[in-house]
């Protein structure tokens, strides 16, 4: 557990704290002097969408009249990290689940101006963590879903409802590198 306090610039009693509840439920093994080690990402994943407050992380909210995917594609690489719908759309290569009209941004993204294409796009900016760049220009599957999860509305029901079998296999590389 030391070993993930470090990585993380955290004390080894918040590392225990933090670990004593998916320990609990058999999600992972956390003891003294030894690895953590995922046993479940499921349960791990269940209990991170039950507990996320994603509302309280939200920076910042508009509304563009511009289509999600112009936002998303308009937006300056570097500047902010693509959350939500997009972020899955971008990791799976293409869009077979719904249309959506909300873009999660982690980080204030560097948008030109958009043009008008007589729509309304909610773009919500969140507060990054630290360490989500580590992970590429999009979140991954699994930051993903657990988003979706928190996110109200029948596009992100869709999105949570078809990412079910990818995220449950407890394929730990299809939900970090997916």
């Amino acid at each position: 557990m030391s070993a993930v306090g470090v990585d993380l610039g955290l004390g080894a009693s918040t590392v225990a704290a933090a670990l004593e509840e998916p320990r609990q439920i058999g999600a992972v093994t956390a003891a003294r002097g030894t690895p953590v080690t995922v046993l479940d990402p499921w349960k791990l994943l269940v209990l991170w969408a039950a507990r996320r407050d994603f509302a309280a992380d939200v920076r910042g909210e508009r509304v563009v009249g511009a289509l999600a995917t112009t936002v998303e594609t308009s937006a300056r690489p570097g500047r902010a990290i693509l959350g939500g719908c997009g972020a899955v759309v971008a990791r799976l290569g293409r869009n077979t689940i719904a249309d959506y009209t909300t873009v999660v941004f982690y980080g204030e993204p560097d948008l030109p101006r958009l043009p008008d294409e007589n729509t309304a796009t909610r773009i919500l900016v969140v507060e990054p963590d630290p360490l989500l760049a580590l992970y590429g220009q999009t979140t991954t599957i699994g930051q993903s879903w657990v988003d979706l999860f928190r996110l109200p509305g029948w596009q992100a029901a869709e999105f949570t409802a078809a990412l079910l079998p990818l995220v449950s296999s407890g394929d730990q590389d299809a939900l970090l590198h997916t």
